[in-house]
């Protein structure tokens, strides 16, 4: 299997076992305020960590909105995060014409986000179920399935 992706670090992925759950993902909406994941809870929350100068979070991106699409009323939250200053997010934001949630995120060290496009998967217990390092055709079935389904893979 080929993996695309971004390297924004140099760091050593850590094992699954000792990601953060969801409580400890820290992001803000583009009018910069703290984005509540408490809100979320009992749902399914995907999480694309992404950048505007990054080609495979951006060719990923086409495939990201289909599934947001299809699982649209599944009960599941889609950001796509960037650690960017706020500034380039909106500016990519203007000129792509994509429906998503863009925020930005504060604590990306912490939750060992070392490539992009990477992205993680939450379920309803806010338990991290599945992370997926590289571009993937997220609209695909079982990637759809995958999504509602996410403790059901390794991680």
């Amino acid at each position: 299997m080929l993996i695309l992706g971004c390297s924004a670090s140099s760091h050593d992925r850590p094992k699954a076992s000792s990601y953060p759950d969801l409580s400890h993902v820290k992001l803000k909406n583009l009018e910069n305020t703290t984005i509540d994941l408490k809100l979320d809870s009992g749902k399914i929350v995907f999480i694309n960590f992404w950048a505007t100068w990054c080609g495979p979070c951006i060719i990923e991106m086409p495939a990201i909105e289909r599934a947001q699409k299809a699982l649209g009323n599944n009960d599941v939250v889609f950001y796509l995060a960037s650690s960017e200053p706020l500034e380039e997010i909106i500016k990519f934001k203007k000129t792509h014409a994509y429906n998503f949630n863009y925020v930005r995120i504060e604590n990306s060290d912490e939750l060992f986000i070392n490539v992009l496009p990477t992205t993680y998967i939450y379920d309803r217990s806010g338990k991290l179920a599945y992370s997926q390092i590289g571009m993937m055709e997220w609209d695909s079935k079982d990637n759809l399935n995958l999504i509602l389904n996410p403790s059901n893979r390794d991680k």
